[in-house]
């Protein structure tokens, strides 16, 4: 599926598959190639830089989870074009 800049998706975190999912407006993506390094090589991974657009979400994020986030401030992260479940 394609996404574009200020859609909103649901996103599952791959890092804490006992989080729950939380709603986020894309921001800006990120496309990073393959890499050759001298000792191993690099994936490849598509992402965006996105914001948390419930306060709900983040309080929760911020008090069971211990992320730093405060609403409206500090509501920006990265996500991993994977972790998308679904377009709202």
């Amino acid at each position: 599926m394609k996404y574009k800049i200020n859609d909103i998706v649901l996103v599952k975190s791959r890092r804490s598959p006992a989080m729950e999912p939380v709603h986020v407006k894309l921001i800006k993506k990120v496309v990073v190639k393959r890499g050759k390094g001298s000792q191993e090589d690099w994936p490849g991974y598509t992402g965006w830089h996105a914001i948390l657009t419930k306060k709900k979400e983040v309080e929760i994020l911020r008090k069971r989870w211990c992320i730093p986030y405060s609403y409206p401030d500090d509501i920006e992260t990265f996500i991993y074009e994977e972790e998308i479940i679904k377009k709202l």
